[in-house]
């Protein structure tokens, strides 16, 4: 039988917390997201479909893939000590977050910069 992982606002297990059975299920999300836990600002890229629970805010890009996803997500978890329990990462925050990142010659964000670089990182074949 097909499954999908069950995503919550854990940090460990890329937020996995069980495999559920696909069939019959309503609201399966579709893979390559990030995904932000809003009250405990825990965040994960998922690659492949999968259902999350409460207090989840799912954030998709035309220029996201697997590669820019982690590089985002990994500035992202650079974000999570500003917030708890009292302050959730909701997306009003998220809009507000300011992250410096790579940019072209015009100022644009270097996606392609960003999937090169997670590409020469050890064991990046492995991703």
């Amino acid at each position: 039988m097909d499954s999908v992982p069950y995503i919550t606002r854990t940090d460990e297990n890329n937020g996995v917390k069980s495999f559920v059975l696909k069939q019959e299920l309503n609201g399966v999300e579709g893979g390559n997201a990030i995904v932000i836990g809003d009250t405990t600002a825990t965040v994960s890229y998922q690659e492949k479909d999968f259902i999350c629970g409460d207090h989840i805010v799912v954030v998709r890009a035309d220029w996201l893939n697997k590669f820019t996803g982690l590089f985002i997500v990994t500035l992202l978890r650079k974000e999570n000590y500003r917030y708890s329990y009292g302050r959730a990462f909701k997306m009003e925050a998220i809009k507000d977050t300011f992250q410096k990142i790579p940019a072209t010659a015009d100022g644009s964000p270097d996606y392609k910069f960003m999937e090169e670089f997670i590409k020469s990182l050890p064991y990046s074949d492995r991703i």
